[in-house]
């Protein structure tokens, strides 16, 4: 199975959000809308591994070694139409499988938490060569 996560996506009133938990406490961040407060993606940023980096949209591309993975082509997959989220990785475990000896075998995780406009969050999950974003 997937490492642990550190949050979960769930709905409130209709709006998609993420709830991370922090020690004791805990927070929640509406997403989609207002992207300003969140840990926003950046061009040719490391995802660092564990933490969420949000306010993606389906235009945005990462660099896995080897392998370049585009969200829409994923969408386009139809990966997203049963899971808001998609695992990347070397295992057959994984929604998108990618071959390449470099990838991990659990490498990327890519959540869908808006619709209109959609948008994403991608966590690195731990892997050896780490994941960037080329586009956005």
């Amino acid at each position: 199975m997937v490492k642990s996560l550190i949050g979960r996506l769930f709905s409130t009133a209709g709006k998609s959000a993420v709830q991370w938990t922090k020690g004791t406490g805990s927070y929640v961040h509406s997403l989609g809308e207002n992207c300003r407060l969140a840990t926003r993606g950046k061009v040719g940023e490391r995802l660092l591994p564990g933490a969420f980096t949000n306010c993606l949209t389906k235009n945005t591309v990462f660099q896995l070694p080897g392998s370049k993975v585009k969200i829409a082509d994923l969408e386009k997959a139809g990966l997203f139409k049963n899971n808001p989220t998609v695992y990347v990785g070397r295992s057959s475990s994984n929604h998108a499988v990618l071959t390449d000896a470099m990838v991990s075998r659990h490498h990327l995780q890519i959540t869908k938490t808006g619709v209109n406009p959609p948008t994403y969050t991608a966590m690195d999950l731990g892997s050896t060569n780490g994941t960037f974003i080329l586009e956005i």
